[in-house]
Order: structure tokens, then C-alpha cells, then sequence
């Protein structure tokens, strides 16, 4: 069936079935570029950006990154599809960034930010450089320095006040990635067997899934996701995108037509304008502007 003449010349429905092949990683690695190009663009309409021809500029790179999202990721080599079925199957390969050691960049990162954001780390920095010059002239000279004597009842004044020397020792039992907006990070004890270790892990990784689900919401089932493809929600995003780019709103019927043509003439079996109206495009504005994308993984 021929276009509208009111559809954009870029806006192809039918690669939007190819989301159906899309993994779980994929699929919030989809919606979240879109939130990233919806967020800027809100900030361009709102008025962030001060002249004609730097607003027209960004309008631009909204509808490339658009484009992007609505053709290039759709049909790209999916990563992930049936990954689990592969013999020797080494995710490190296609995503080394999956499993990583911590970095001298992330350690100070990780200092950086505890001392800039946590009044009992900075007050136990401040209050132990004098202790920490010492150790480094007694390292100098040839002593054994080792910090597992590293505790605040150690090392802190004794005339500072015990609440405080209490609040810091209670902070330095906490995980960082309780305390800091951080990657998790465990510390496996390499003396143990392989056999071991992989069932720990395991319990480890099902406790942290179990939290981040809590704090973030309730993740997407399967049965979710199939909707959201099948109803083409995507698609309306997209639509919808490029409406405020362009500043020219698609109604519902408009909106109908592009996402939902009749295939051979046939006539469609449920009301798309309906669907459209109740359940589209109220699903794709919460998935826009209130969904973390990470609840499709």
C-alpha cells in the first residue's frame, strides 16, 4: 500500500518486525537511545540552546540519531540471538566490558567521589594524613606496612567524639556500590574451587538481580515485550519523535495509517485507531519519559 503522503520518506513499518529478533540487551540498548535523543530534544524545544541556527543544528542531529534508531540499529547483526546455544560460547569476546578488572581509573573514580559526597570519608581522610605520612617514612626506612590494621577505632585521634569514629566505622562495612553510584564489585577468593566458586556466583548474581528489580520496579516479562513489538510501539516513538522535530502532530488516524497499513488491502482484524488512542500511545510516552530501560534486561 502507498505511503501517506503525510509519512516521512524514512519510516518503513515492516523493519520494525525485525525487534522480534532482538535480545533482552538489545531491546533496552534500543529504547534507551531513544529516551537519550527524546531527552535532547526536549532540552532544544525548551530553549537550551540560544540561536536560530544552533537550534536548527540540533534539530538536525536529532532526526540523523532518529534515522539511526529507526533503520540502521534495527537491522544491524544481532549480537546476543541464541548465544546461550553456542558451542565454547565466550561472551568476553563480543563484549569484553561484560566481566572487567577494576582499574586505577576506578579506584580513583571510586576516592574521588566518596570524599567529594560522604562527610565520613572526607572527615576520616582529613583526620589520618598525618597517620598516613608517618606510615610512608616508616616504609621508607624498611618497615612492613600492611593495612589490615586500617580500622577507624585504630587509626582516628582519641579525643575525636565516638558517635563520629561510630559513623565512620559503620560506613567502611558498607558495599560501594551501596554507597556510590558504582558497578558492584565482589571479592572472590581464588582458593577455592572452580566448582564452588560458579555456584556462589551464581547465588550472588540471583541476590543482586533480586535488588536491582526491587529498586528499580518490576522487570518486563516476555509476554510484555512480545506486546510491545507486536503493537508496534516502537514505531510510535519514532512517529512521535519526529513530530516534535519537524513540529507537525500526527493524530491518532494519522498515526493509525503509518504504523498499522492494511497488508494486501486486506482489512485489519481490530480498531487501530482504538489501540492507538488507548493503548499505544499512552504505553510509548511511559516508556519515553518514566521507564528505566534497564527493565528489559
Amino acid at each position: 500500500m502507498k505511503k501517506p503522503n503525510y509519512c516521512p520518506d524514512w519510516f518503513d513499518i515492516s523493519l520494525y518486525d525485525g525487534l522480534s529478533d532482538f535480545s533482552r540487551d538489545e531491546l533496552s540498548m534500543a529504547l534507551w537511545f531513544r529516551q537519550m535523543n527524546y531527552e535532547r530534544l526536549g532540552e532544544i524545544i525548551n530553549g537550551s540552546y540560544t540561536t536560530k541556527q544552533e537550534k536548527e543544528d540540533e534539530k538536525a542531529y536529532a532526526l540523523d540519531w532518529l534515522k539511526c534508531c529507526a533503520n540502521k540499529w534495527v537491522v544491524q547483526p544481532i549480537k546476543y540471538k541464541n548465544s546461550g546455544n553456542k558451542i565454547n560460547y565466550n561472551p568476553l569476546k563480543i563484549e569484553p566490558d561484560i566481566l572487567s578488572d577494576i582499574t586505577w581509573g576506578d579506584i580513583a573514580r571510586i576516592y574521588t567521589e566518596s570524599y567529594v559526597t560522604i562527610p565520613e570519608v572526607r572527615q576520616f581522610v582529613q583526620e589520618t594524613r598525618q597517620t598516613l605520612e608517618l606510615c610512608i617514612k616508616n616504609l621508607e626506612i624498611g618497615a612492613n606496612i600492611h593495612t589490615d590494621w586500617l580500622s577507624p577505632g585504630d587509626i582516628l585521634p582519641e579525643d575525636m567524639p565516638q558517635e563520629d569514629i561510630k559513623a565512620i566505622n559503620n560506613l567502611f562495612r558498607k558495599p560501594v556500590s551501596k554507597t556510590l553510584n558504582y558497578s558492584t564489585m565482589i571479592h572472590i577468593d581464588l582458593g577455592l574451587s572452580d566448582e564452588i566458586l560458579e555456584m556462589a556466583f551464581k547465588q550472588k548474581l540471583k541476590e543482586l538481580r533480586q535488588q536491582e528489580e526491587r529498586e528499580r520496579t518490576r522487570r518486563f516479562s516476555d509476554a510484555e515485550i512480545r506486546k510491545m513489538i507486536d503493537y508496534r510501539i516502537f514505531a510510535f516513538m519514532d512517529l512521535y519523535v519526529y513530530s516534535l522535530i519537524v513540529e507537525r502532530k500526527f493524530t491518532d488516524v494519522e498515526m493509525a495509517a503509518m504504523i498499522y497499513p492494511p497488508s494486501n488491502n486486506a482489512p485489519l482484524d481490530f480498531d487501530a485507531v482504538d489501540r492507538i488512542a488507548r493503548t499505544v500511545r499512552p504505553k510509548a510516552m511511559e516508556l519515553l519519559e518514566k521507564t528505566n530501560a534497564r527493565l528489559l534486561l
